[in-house]
């Protein structure tokens, strides 16, 4: 793919892309039944705290225990799980919340592992149906629509680099390659014709053909492609078509 001069990157179709305009219509709205495909991946560790669940909270009830803290290995983060982290943390000098962070848990020995995990395709009965986890946190600098005369398909958001970028939801990587004024790309097949891109990444953390659960990392921030800045640039196709994915992020945090 060639860019032509004053074109960002952002500007660039996805390959197999039919062409957009500056006044899209409205999104459709895929129907097709869900299938659940049963995979292990790598799960990235995440903050644990009280009404966490999962084989993570195993793990940190088992590290627990080699420490000498009396708690119930039944992968639910309770009042038990919780006054043991604490007392853990105050053993480490740490300031003692209770809330197992993943530097804590890496602290305790726990690092992420392949589990078994079931992929499902989103189901959009209306475009208010569809909720995506967002792939990074901070502010959108620049948002989708017309930009110099064409579409900005998708929004940017700046960051530090190798700040991870996480899957919006689970699917299956379609591709995980360099394209041109995109840099390192991810795009990622949520089935139903439903699909999101993250761009300019400095590198990949997935393959082509994986399966990824929400919140997988599929790469770190960067400034590969036609950037002149280190940011995210996220989009949200429907079958084929760009439209603007805010109304459907998770509101930050």
């Amino acid at each position: 793919m060639t860019l032509s001069a004053g074109v960002t990157a952002a500007e660039v179709e996805l390959p197999g892309a039919p062409p957009t305009t500056t006044t899209p219509s409205a999104d459709p709205t895929p129907s097709a039944q869900p299938e659940a495909t049963t995979t292990k991946t790598v799960v990235p560790l995440r903050t644990l705290r009280r009404g966490a669940r999962g084989e993570y909270v195993k793990d940190l009830q088992q590290a627990l225990r080699k420490r000498g803290i009396r708690v119930k290995v039944d992968g639910m983060f309770g009042a038990g799980t919780r006054r043991g982290v604490k007392i853990v943390q105050k053993r480490l000098k740490l300031r003692s919340t209770g809330v197992a962070t993943t530097g804590f848990q890496r602290r305790l020995g726990i690092r992420p592992r392949k589990l078994t995990v079931q992929v499902r395709a989103l189901v959009v009965a209306t475009p208010g149906d569809l909720k995506l986890v967002r792939p990074v946190a901070g502010a959108v600098t620049s948002g989708f629509g017309p930009r110099g005369g064409r579409l900005h398909a998708g929004i940017d958001i700046p960051g530090r680099s190798g700040t991870p970028i996480r899957a919006s939801a689970p699917g299956k990587v379609v591709r995980a390659e360099w394209e041109s004024g995109y840099g390192n790309l991810v795009v990622v097949d949520h089935g139903n014709g439903l699909r999101t891109a993250y761009a300019h990444l400095n590198d990949l953390a997935v393959q082509k053909g994986q399966l990824v659960t929400e919140g997988v990392a599929v790469g770190g921030m960067g400034t590969t492609g036609r950037s002149t800045a280190i940011h995210l640039h996220f989009e949200l196709r429907i079958k084929g078509r760009a439209i603007n994915p805010v109304p459907y992020l998770a509101p930050p945090r």
